[in-house]
């Protein structure tokens, strides 16, 4: 359907709007379209875009109703992440996850969400199960880092950093990240990196 995709386009030009006035053109038009869940999820991250968190959930919990869609439980992981609904979004991370399990993001939220809340191992956790998936998934060596940087392990931060940068060389933020944690053992040299 031409509006989905171009509904689609528009929300990857961010904007949103437009891509909201498409999809809601379709949900009003087209009500049996067979990816009526993807379009509420769709429609829901563009009105998250737009800070209109209050439709987003509505849009998500309208693309559950109809199917289940477990993007739609990752983007309402999100949003109850913002809101402080903490124990609402390890649900959503965790449903997604049971519904779709290699969904590599869900494991990175939940590895976040347990970062937050300081519960490190669950964090560290959600960031190994994301390696068993996509061995060249920098975010989860990211995340890993943090973690160890949290718990004042900074040799085991720059070893994470380390493989995080062989997947992506030209990544100023883990060039960075890796020079903070150089310069916080005395290495100086490699944060100019």
């Amino acid at each position: 359907m031409a509006y989905h995709y171009r509904g689609w386009d528009y929300a990857q030009e961010n904007e949103y709007a437009k891509a909201v006035a498409d999809y809601s053109w379709i949900i009003d038009h087209a009500p049996e379209y067979e990816d009526i869940h993807k379009i509420y999820n769709n429609r829901g991250i563009a009105f998250s875009e737009m800070g209109d968190s209050p439709k987003a959930l509505n849009d998500y919990n309208r693309a559950i109703e109809i199917n289940h869609y477990y993007k739609a439980y990752y983007n309402r992981s999100l949003l109850n992440k913002d809101a402080g609904k903490i124990e609402d979004a390890i649900h959503d991370a965790q449903k997604t996850i049971a519904l779709r399990p290699d969904y590599v993001y869900a494991y990175l939220e939940l590895g976040n969400i347990y970062r937050d809340q300081k519960q490190y191992d669950l964090a560290m956790a959600q960031y190994n199960a994301v390696l068993i998936f996509d061995r060249t998934n920098s975010s989860s060596y990211i995340g890993l880092a943090n973690v160890y940087d949290d718990q004042g392990a900074t040799d085991q931060a720059i070893q994470e950093l380390e493989k995080a940068l062989a997947i992506m060389p030209q990544n100023e933020t883990i060039h960075y990240n890796l020079g903070n944690m150089l310069g916080k053992k005395g290495d100086f040299s490699g944060s100019l990196a």
